[in-house]
């Protein structure tokens, strides 16, 4: 949860840098447009000098030209410079709006769920839980099929840690639903993209012995063996390739190819 706070307080102080940062962006496009009006000024002015005066003031004017034109290409670059950070400014704006727009959704539905209890119950008292709450496919308020939504959209937005805990919550509230093998399946390869591998193994590991059935479970079996050979265990990796076969001989074409290759790759037998 700590982790949250932190995020929190990230975006308190975005939101009070971001505008900073567009008016002060603003002041320069103001001061930028004054010497524009200045420099053309100027410009008029040596228009409209006096007839007869042109031959007498020639070098002085061309080089007043040449000052101005130089000033006006600085004016140009620096132009496109502040056009350019605007644009990166909205864009980073955008996408962090519809990252706060995740976290949110994901912790509302932590909200408004179960409370998770400081000791945690007995297996039986979690299967008769499980059991009296699957058949509404609703827990306060909350349907799996919403918290997944947002758990993947976190995902997909690289918050893992908002992700981690959508997944769970599933996980915990609804271990009977189909969803649940998904939620579990991802909740792995949340840990893999933070590196953890060992906390990957062991949810890959849970996701094939619990959900076997389930949507993941042939998915998780490949990504056990993928992170045991990420974790230099090629022995244990085989043993899980070698096996997928059996496990799941009705496994789609495409992932059946990929548990061959790897399997080929590290020369199991």
């Amino acid at each position: 949860m700590n982790k949250i706070w932190l995020s929190g307080l990230f975006m308190g102080v975005l939101f009070t840098v971001y505008p900073l940062c567009a008016a002060d962006w603003q002041q320069d496009i103001d001061e930028l447009r004054k010497e524009v009006q200045q420099l053309h000024q100027k410009l008029y002015s040596i228009d409209e000098r006096p007839a007869g005066t042109e031959n007498s003031g020639n070098a002085q004017m061309r080089d007043k030209i040449d000052e101005y034109g130089a000033t006006l290409h600085r004016i140009s670059e620096r132009m496109d410079e502040l056009e350019k950070k605007i644009k990166q400014y909205n864009d980073n704006l955008d996408k962090f709006n519809q990252k706060t727009d995740v976290r949110l959704k994901v912790l509302e539905s932590r909200k408004s769920g179960i409370e998770v209890p400081s000791a945690l119950p007995s297996v039986s008292e979690t299967n008769e839980s499980a059991a009296s709450s699957v058949g509404s496919g609703v827990i306060n308020g909350n349907k799996p099929e919403d918290m997944y939504a947002n758990a993947m959209q976190a995902y997909n937005n690289a918050l893992y840690d908002e992700a981690e805990l959508g997944f769970e919550d599933i996980i915990k509230q609804f271990p009977s639903h189909a969803l649940a093998s998904n939620s579990q399946y991802w909740l792995g390869e949340v840990y893999t993209k933070q590196g953890d591998f060992n906390k990957a193994k062991w949810a890959f590991k849970n996701g094939y012995e619990k959900y076997k059935n389930g949507n993941k479970g042939a998915d998780c079996l490949y990504k056990l063996g993928v992170t045991l050979e990420n974790q230099h265990n090629n022995k244990g990796a085989c043993v899980v390739f070698m096996s997928f076969a059996e496990e799941f001989p009705k496994a789609n074409a495409e992932l059946s190819k990929k548990v061959k290759s790897e399997a080929q790759k590290l020369g199991c037998k």
